[in-house]
């Protein structure tokens, strides 16, 4: 069984006090603008991704997950920033079989909601 990449919210609420002034000027305000942002844009992604492994569009499923991947970094996200580019790696090479290119984007998609609800829990927090 492969282990989650869900953060602790205590770790996920460091990385983010230490990004706050590198990507959202030090405002709680923007970093809690950018995460219902990201929380709306992630199943666009997910969808986006899927669409393309029904398809048969490789490309697509990369393309889906390279535009995700600069949100995760934003979010402190590391874990899961680094799944999504082991699948674009994994395209890149060509070694990856359709089936499984399915079951990592299903994995991508499962570690992406783990981590979402400690995101919404941290927005919550950042509500006036």
């Amino acid at each position: 069984m492969t282990r989650s990449l869900a953060l602790d919210l205590d770790t996920l609420a460091d990385r983010l006090n230490k990004l706050l002034p590198v990507f959202y000027a030090g405002s709680r305000e923007r970093l809690g603008e950018f995460i219902a942002l990201y929380l709306e844009q992630s199943y666009a992604y997910l969808e986006r991704a899927n669409r393309a492994i029904e398809t048969s569009d490789i490309q697509g499923v990369r393309s889906a997950v390279h535009a995700w991947r600069p949100a995760m970094v934003m979010l402190g996200l590391d874990e899961l920033y680094k799944l999504a580019h082991s699948i674009e790696e994994r395209i890149d090479k060509g070694d990856m079989a359709a089936s499984e290119l399915a079951t990592m984007v299903n994995l991508l998609a499962d570690e992406a909601a783990a981590n979402a609800a400690l995101i919404r829990s941290i927005r919550h927090e950042l509500k006036p």
